[in-house]
């Protein structure tokens, strides 16, 4: 066990200082999301398109994002300390797209670093809490770390009025009350009529690394002053924000921006 937790770190280190990795004996025990940052000794970010990947814990199972496609995996951790499947049906992909591979710039159906990571976030990984907090994961010859990460929303907790989209007021459409809502794990966006939202955590580069919670489903067609749209129309695109890859961002005191490359709001802290 000690010799592939060597790898993380010098050889000379590991002679002097053993390296002491706690097994993980339930999966809830790292429940929430963690960053993905090394497979096999790379910079995970280096391997699918530049993108940052995640894996979220729970009770019963993982999903992991690769930072093309999707995964989960429904299971549990044995006596013996190894990942197993739950007797129900496996849930395969989620989501299957083509992903850019970073070292020939070819879109491929299946990126070959992106499967790795799936095979070893599956069925006899081991997973082991390290001394510096990060997690170290093993699955035959295959290793990953993970990390939890450093900003999370705790420093945006609170509600924020969505005070302009697009640079255009909202005010101004009579919907003072749209806001967006933060907590440690997500937030809550609501444009006026229903909610939706976000759960995960902002990466170092302050995109949103995690799934959208799907919104509810109240019907409201009267048509916003100043855009000449239905409500509907209008949450659409909010709620269209909330989504992995969309970009966090402080511009001011107690104002913040939430934008992709097609649409961005403004947000004000209230009391």
């Amino acid at each position: 066990m000690r010799l592939w937790l060597c790898a993380f770190v010098s050889l000379a280190a590991c002679a002097t200082t053993p390296m002491q990795g706690t097994p993980v004996t339930a999966l809830n025990d790292l429940s929430g999301y963690w960053s993905l940052d090394q497979v096999n000794g790379r910079d995970h970010n280096a391997q699918i398109d530049g993108r940052a990947g995640w894996i979220q814990f729970s009770e019963s199972g993982l999903k992991v994002y690769s930072g093309c496609n999707t995964r989960a995996f429904n299971g549990y951790i044995d006596p013996e300390g190894s990942l197993r499947r739950f007797d129900e049906p496996f849930m395969e992909t989620l989501v299957r797209v083509g992903c850019r591979d970073s070292a020939t710039g070819r879109d491929v159906v299946k990126a070959r670093d992106e499967d790795r990571i799936f095979a070893l976030l599956s069925e006899g990984a081991e997973f082991f809490q390290m001394r510096d907090g990060t997690l170290a994961v093993k699955n035959g010859a295959s290793t990953l770390v993970a990390s939890r990460p450093d900003k999370g929303f705790e420093r945006f907790t609170g509600r924020w009025r969505i005070e302009s989209y697009d640079g255009w007021p909202l005010a101004d459409g009579g919907l003072n009350n749209a806001f967006v809502k933060f907590w440690r794990g997500g937030f809550e966006i609501s444009a006026g009529c229903n909610s939706g939202g976000f759960s995960g955590f902002v990466d170092f580069q302050g995109q949103l690394r995690g799934q959208s919670v799907p919104s509810t489903l109240m019907g409201c067609q009267q048509i916003v002053p100043g855009r000449g749209v239905s409500l509907n129309a209008f949450e659409v695109h909010v709620f269209g924000l909330a989504i992995d890859g969309s970009r966090l961002e402080p511009i001011g005191e107690n104002q913040l921006a939430l934008q992709t490359d097609a649409h961005r709001i403004v947000l004000v802290r209230t009391p």
